[in-house]
Order: C-alpha cells, then structure tokens, then sequence
C-alpha cells in the first residue's frame, strides 16, 4: 500500500514537471516567433 501510494505520488509530480517544461518550450517558442 505504502509503495503504491509513493510511487502515484512521484509519478504525478514527474508528470505535472514534464508538463510545466513542455508549456514552457511552447511558450517560449510562441515568443520567439
């Protein structure tokens, strides 16, 4: 149970992360143009 709930934790925060890097490549990317 307690690994479960470490490991949906993690992957959750690696997802928000990959989330927040990609919006901010598209970002950066809609400025330069």
């Amino acid at each position: 149970m307690a690994m479960n709930g470490v490991g949906c934790r993690a992957t959750a925060r690696i997802m928000g992360v990959s989330l927040n890097t990609i919006l901010r490549h598209l970002k950066n990317s809609g400025r330069s143009r």
